[in-house]
């Protein structure tokens, strides 16, 4: 880190030649130090730092600058995990492991080690997009190493720069990993993007410097001015050689524009001939056509009655199936709702039987209630003599004891026949029970079939009106068309047999 605070008028030049849009400063630490350079006044910041604690104390330091803004992040030459070294040295912690660093620092020693995330430059310049990091700062200064990698990762974003300040080791002899921290790599490839190194700021230690690098727009535009004249050169030949290809174009035009003429003559001669030999076939092909279209008259006219004569005959045989097969079925119909009229009936008849003996059974069970009743009635009068003979009992003598013992014998009698009484009227309501029970289920049978029979009902209603209709419609194909002697009869019978089912299903 810099430790001096010089009067930099290179700084103020450059200021001077690129007026500062926004600057980026990366490995910030936790103090503002860019006055030092000369640098305090710009109207765009960006400060980033790995450390979330010096982050935080930055960010405190330069709360009351508009537009400068602190951002806690590890910048890397790619995204991904990456080794963090904690030096003795805080200032030196970072993605280089300060042991790499012992030949030109021989305190500085590694305390710890640990995994972080490490993002590279363009992809922070996606993250804060919201920001136009990448559209408004042209300064940038790198204050960590690698420098190299960090600009490495920064890919589009270094070609709208103007200054870079770079910290980096001047000599990689020192290092062990010299391509990544050393100056002459750094300016290879500061070179290769039209920078130039302008002057450098030594630290304490003097292996260690703050590089300058200003934008060299006298290469940039040799460049340019090569790329154009390379371009200008490459389309001048382009249009040569067009040139020349549309000259040769306009002789093979001219060439083929003669003997389109003298096609074009040879052509009017044989259209002629053409119109000629087209009004004779013409005046062929219309008597043709006049001959083919009577014919096709006649053959469509006889195609039509064949056809209808077919069609009257595949509807008659079809009409007749038909016929039968409503019969057949009419029958099995009749058949089957005859059987289930009489399982009808046989269910009714079961059910008024079953009513009866509900009835039956109501009436004994009210005769029972009253039996009850009368023996409850007696029961109390036997609890009333029972209370009054006990009161007599006391009263009474020895011998007025034996009467007593005749009455307790009546009196249990009592009691076995109201018990008696009670079991009958038990089992009675037993009875009446079961008999409601297979009453209901009776309901429940007849409910469940009764749906099916009008069903029935109704098919069979549906199935005669059709079988009508068919008989009708055979009846008036027959007046048409005579038809055989032997299928006569078949049409009558369908006849009866339509107002035999009429018949029944008016009965039932």
């Amino acid at each position: 880190m810099l430790r001096y605070n010089p009067n930099l008028p290179l700084i103020e030049l450059l200021q001077q030649l690129f007026p500062i849009s926004g600057l980026m400063q990366i490995g910030a630490g936790q103090n503002f130090d860019l006055a030092n350079l000369g640098l305090d006044n710009f109207p765009l910041a960006a400060f980033i730092e790995a450390d979330e604690v010096r982050a935080e104390k930055l960010g405190g330091a330069i709360q009351e600058r508009e537009n400068w803004l602190v951002h806690n992040a590890l910048i890397g030459p790619q995204d991904g995990d990456a080794a963090f070294y904690n030096a003795s040295n805080s200032n030196e912690s970072g993605l280089v492991c300060p042991d790499t660093l012992t030949p030109i620092w021989q305190n500085l020693a590694t305390v710890s080690q640990d995994e972080r995330p490490s993002i590279t430059l363009a992809t922070f310049l996606k993250q804060n997009e919201k920001y136009k990091y990448a559209e408004r700062i042209n300064w940038v200064h790198i204050d960590c190493l690698p420098a190299l990698g960090i600009l490495k990762g920064a890919k589009n974003f270094i070609d709208g720069l103007d200054v870079v300040l770079a910290r980096t080791v001047l000599d990689e002899s020192y290092v062990k990993n010299g391509e990544s921290t050393g100056k002459p790599a750094l300016d290879d490839f500061l070179s290769a993007h039209h920078f130039v190194p302008v002057s450098q700021f030594g630290e304490r230690n003097s292996a260690i410097a703050l590089v300058v690098y200003a934008r060299n727009w006298k290469s940039e535009a040799l460049v340019q001015v090569e790329d154009w004249s390379n371009k200008n050169e490459t389309l001048t030949k382009a249009r040569d050689e067009q040139n020349q290809f549309a000259t040769e174009r306009a002789t093979q035009i001219e060439e083929l524009t003669k003997a389109r003429d003298e096609q074009n003559q040879f052509a009017t001669e044989r259209a002629t001939q053409i119109e000629e030999l087209t009004k004779a076939r013409d005046e062929q092909n219309q008597l043709a056509t006049k001959r083919a279209a009577q014919i096709e008259e006649l053959t469509k006219a006889r195609d039509e009655q064949n056809q209808l004569a077919t069609k009257r005959a595949a509807q008659i045989e079809e009409l007749t199936k038909a016929r039968d097969e409503q019969n057949q079925l009419a029958t099995e119909r009749a058949t089957q709702i005859e059987e289930l009229t009489k399982a009808r009936d046989e269910q009714n008849q079961l059910a008024t039987k079953r009513a009866a003996d509900r009835d039956v059974q109501r009436r004994l069970a009210t005769q029972h209630k009253t039996k009850v009743a009368e023996l409850n009635t007696l029961g109390e009068e036997k609890d009333k003599l029972i209370k009054c003979l006990r009161a007599e009992k006391e009263q009474l003598s020895e011998e007025q004891k034996s009467q007593n013992a005749g009455l307790q014998t009546k009196i249990d009698n009592l009691e076995k026949l109201l018990e008696i009484a009670r079991r009958s009227e038990e089992q009675s309501e037993k009875r009446l029970q079961l008999r409601d029970a297979d009453l209901g289920n009776l309901q429940q049978k007849y409910k469940k079939i009764a749906p099916d029979l009008e069903a029935k009902h109704e098919m069979l209603s549906e199935l005669q009106q059709k079988l009508m209709t068919a008989a009708q419609y055979a009846k008036q194909i027959d007046k048409k068309k005579p038809a055989p002697a032997r299928k006569r009869p078949v049409a009558k019978k369908a006849s009866r047999v339509t107002k035999t089912k009429s018949r029944k299903s008016k009965k039932k």
